[in-house]
């Protein structure tokens, strides 16, 4: 465990704020012509008094999250495709590691599958934005995982929102779209911590299309776009069998 307040980043990434305020975050690091450079997982106070670095010499560190209950971090790594879990020990500060291993593997992905940002749901499953493999890999803490496809091979965040906590945001960034679609399981509300900051101007709204997944899923989508060629097909990756398509209808742009 080592204070970071006067060391440099390398590419401050996702982060996550817990119930006193704080927040766990990650630098992904960055790749070099001839060497990556690691990254770490960080956790923080809001007003700069305390930034420790708790897990470093990380592949590329990228989505973070907490678990409902705030006794596990999770932590998705991009190049490994692995997600892994960090016990809490106390707000800010994480249990030792067993072994050699910087924390428990909740599970590497088949095949060449990376992983971007995360979700956690009300129920305790993560979401994990999935590139390649386009779509939301949702792991259970057990290590089984669930596969949602969307028409995007650069699937790279998701959110929850919505009264019920079942409207999922999700962006897919090489089509330069945002999906929100209906989720089958409630997300977990994050605790925000509240600071200043100008407000910004609106986009401006336009008409435009989106790709139709058809298919039987139950799971209604709109999507929110920018003008980009549609894709409604991508290689299946991993040993297990995807959910179907969400199924999209008409939606607007945004540029």
């Amino acid at each position: 465990m080592t204070s970071a307040r006067a060391a440099s980043f390398a590419g401050p990434n996702d982060l996550v704020f817990d119930k006193t305020g704080g927040f766990w975050f990650t630098d992904h690091g960055a790749t070099l012509p001839e060497y990556r450079k690691h990254g770490a997982l960080y956790y923080a106070r809001p007003d700069g008094s305390k930034v420790v670095r708790h897990r470093d010499h990380l592949i590329s560190p990228n989505g973070v999250g907490l678990s409902p209950d705030e006794s596990v971090v999770y932590m998705a790594d991009t190049h490994l495709g692995r997600l892994y879990a960090f016990d809490v020990a106390a707000p800010g500060e994480l249990a030792p590691p067993a072994g050699f291993a910087p924390g428990r593997v909740i599970k590497n992905l088949e095949g060449f599958q990376l992983l971007d940002s995360l979700a956690v749901e009300a129920g305790g499953k993560v979401c994990v934005a999935t590139i390649v493999n386009g779509g939301i890999t949702a792991f259970d803490p057990d290590g089984s995982i669930e596969h949602y496809a969307f028409p995007d091979i650069l699937t790279t965040n998701i959110c929850f929102g919505g009264a019920d906590m079942r409207d999922a945001w999700v962006t897919c960034s090489s089509t330069g779209k945002l999906y929100k679609a209906r989720w089958p399981r409630p997300g977990l509300k994050l605790k925000l911590q509240r600071v200043r900051r100008p407000t910004p101007e609106p986009f401006p709204l336009d008409g435009g299309r989106v790709w139709d997944g058809g298919g039987g899923s139950e799971i209604q989508g709109l999507a929110l776009m920018a003008s980009a060629p549609n894709r409604a097909t991508r290689p299946r990756f991993g040993g297990h069998t995807p959910n179907p398509p969400f199924p999209h209808r008409e939606g607007r742009v945004l540029r």
